[in-house]
Protein backbone atom coordinates (compact mmCIF):
# COMPACT_ATOMS: atom_id res chain seq x y z
CA UNK A 1 0.00 0.00 0.00
CA UNK A 2 1.41 3.02 -0.89
CA UNK A 3 -1.27 5.36 0.43
CA UNK A 4 -1.29 7.23 4.14
CA UNK A 5 -2.53 10.14 5.87
CA UNK A 6 -1.71 13.35 4.18
CA UNK A 7 -3.02 15.88 7.20
CA UNK A 8 -5.95 16.65 5.41
CA UNK A 9 -8.71 16.65 8.34
CA UNK A 10 -11.39 15.19 6.20
CA UNK A 11 -12.25 11.51 8.60
CA UNK A 12 -11.62 13.61 11.22
CA UNK A 13 -14.17 16.68 10.65
CA UNK A 14 -16.92 14.53 11.11
CA UNK A 15 -17.33 11.01 12.64
CA UNK A 16 -20.28 9.24 11.24
CA UNK A 17 -21.54 6.35 13.27
CA UNK A 18 -24.53 4.10 13.18
CA UNK A 19 -27.20 5.59 15.75
CA UNK A 20 -28.30 1.67 16.67
CA UNK A 21 -24.13 1.85 17.77
CA UNK A 22 -24.38 4.73 20.12
CA UNK A 23 -27.70 3.74 21.91
CA UNK A 24 -26.39 0.17 22.07
CA UNK A 25 -23.21 1.57 24.28
CA UNK A 26 -25.28 4.10 25.88
CA UNK A 27 -27.50 1.05 27.44
CA UNK A 28 -24.56 -1.30 28.10
CA UNK A 29 -23.03 1.75 30.41
CA UNK A 30 -26.32 2.22 32.26
CA UNK A 31 -26.55 -1.25 32.99
CA UNK A 32 -22.86 -1.41 34.10
CA UNK A 33 -21.34 -3.38 31.77
CA UNK A 34 -17.92 -3.21 30.62
CA UNK A 35 -17.23 -1.43 27.09
CA UNK A 36 -14.76 -2.15 24.63
CA UNK A 37 -12.02 1.07 23.98
CA UNK A 38 -13.28 1.83 21.11
CA UNK A 39 -17.39 2.61 22.55
CA UNK A 40 -15.72 4.02 25.36
CA UNK A 41 -14.40 6.97 22.81
CA UNK A 42 -17.81 7.02 20.94
CA UNK A 43 -19.69 7.68 24.22
CA UNK A 44 -16.75 9.94 26.09
CA UNK A 45 -15.41 11.96 22.87
CA UNK A 46 -17.39 12.41 20.43
CA UNK A 47 -20.54 15.06 20.84
CA UNK A 48 -23.39 14.81 18.29
CA UNK A 49 -24.12 17.42 15.46
CA UNK A 50 -26.79 18.53 13.38
CA UNK A 51 -26.34 17.43 9.99
CA UNK A 52 -26.13 20.87 8.85
CA UNK A 53 -23.47 21.27 11.35
CA UNK A 54 -21.74 18.18 9.66
CA UNK A 55 -21.78 19.65 6.39
CA UNK A 56 -20.25 23.46 7.52
CA UNK A 57 -16.84 21.38 8.69
CA UNK A 58 -17.26 18.75 6.04
CA UNK A 59 -19.26 19.52 2.77
CA UNK A 60 -18.73 16.42 1.07
CA UNK A 61 -20.96 14.24 3.17
CA UNK A 62 -22.66 11.56 1.50
CA UNK A 63 -26.73 12.58 2.53
CA UNK A 64 -27.71 12.82 5.75
CA UNK A 65 -29.88 9.73 6.99
CA UNK A 66 -31.60 9.26 10.07
CA UNK A 67 -30.14 6.21 10.69
CA UNK A 68 -26.47 7.75 11.65
CA UNK A 69 -25.51 10.30 14.05
CA UNK A 70 -23.18 13.23 13.13
CA UNK A 71 -20.32 14.09 15.64
CA UNK A 72 -17.38 16.32 16.25
CA UNK A 73 -14.71 14.69 18.36
CA UNK A 74 -13.33 16.61 21.43
CA UNK A 75 -10.24 16.00 20.33
CA UNK A 76 -9.86 17.51 16.79
CA UNK A 77 -8.74 20.95 16.70
CA UNK A 78 -10.47 22.35 13.35
CA UNK A 79 -8.06 25.11 12.80
CA UNK A 80 -5.14 23.09 12.44
CA UNK A 81 -6.99 20.36 11.17
CA UNK A 82 -4.91 17.72 13.25
CA UNK A 83 -5.73 15.16 16.56
CA UNK A 84 -4.51 16.26 19.54
CA UNK A 85 -4.77 13.01 21.11
CA UNK A 86 -3.07 11.64 18.00
CA UNK A 87 -0.38 9.29 20.13
CA UNK A 88 -3.44 7.93 22.29
CA UNK A 89 -6.15 7.58 19.90
CA UNK A 90 -8.23 4.54 20.03
CA UNK A 91 -8.09 1.27 17.37
CA UNK A 92 -10.52 2.70 15.14
CA UNK A 93 -8.81 5.73 14.70
CA UNK A 94 -5.72 3.85 13.87
CA UNK A 95 -7.23 1.40 11.73
CA UNK A 96 -8.73 4.00 9.33
CA UNK A 97 -10.01 4.38 6.73
CA UNK A 98 -9.29 0.14 5.85
CA UNK A 99 -9.44 -1.43 9.18
CA UNK A 100 -9.30 -5.56 8.27
CA UNK A 101 -11.14 -4.93 4.52
CA UNK A 102 -8.92 -4.12 2.52
CA UNK A 103 -8.79 -1.01 0.37
CA UNK A 104 -12.46 0.18 -0.88
CA UNK A 105 -13.51 3.46 -2.57
CA UNK A 106 -16.67 3.75 -0.91
CA UNK A 107 -14.94 4.02 2.60
CA UNK A 108 -13.13 6.69 1.41
CA UNK A 109 -15.84 8.59 -1.17
CA UNK A 110 -16.90 11.47 0.39
CA UNK A 111 -12.91 12.56 1.35
CA UNK A 112 -11.95 13.67 -1.59
CA UNK A 113 -8.28 14.75 -0.54
CA UNK A 114 -7.46 11.60 0.98
CA UNK A 115 -4.05 10.62 0.91
CA UNK A 116 -5.42 7.34 0.85
CA UNK A 117 -6.58 7.25 -2.31
CA UNK A 118 -3.42 5.60 -4.19
CA UNK A 119 -4.57 2.26 -2.18
CA UNK A 120 -7.83 2.33 -4.44
CA UNK A 121 -6.98 -0.43 -7.06
CA UNK A 122 -8.68 1.95 -10.34
CA UNK A 123 -8.60 6.15 -9.47
CA UNK A 124 -6.99 9.50 -10.70
CA UNK A 125 -6.32 12.63 -9.60
CA UNK A 126 -8.87 15.51 -11.33
CA UNK A 127 -8.32 18.58 -12.86
CA UNK A 128 -9.78 20.18 -9.78
CA UNK A 129 -7.60 18.10 -7.81
CA UNK A 130 -10.43 16.14 -6.27
CA UNK A 131 -9.56 12.30 -6.13
CA UNK A 132 -12.39 10.86 -8.90
CA UNK A 133 -13.43 7.00 -9.49
CA UNK A 134 -12.60 5.50 -13.18
CA UNK A 135 -14.22 3.07 -14.76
Amino acid sequence: MTGSCNGCGACCAVVVLKREHKVAGRIARSEGQELPADYLWALDDLQEITYAEALVAHPYLVPADDALTYNRCRHFDYVSRRCTNYDRRPDVCRAFPWYDDGPNATRIEDLPWCGFWPDVPVWRAASDGLAELVA
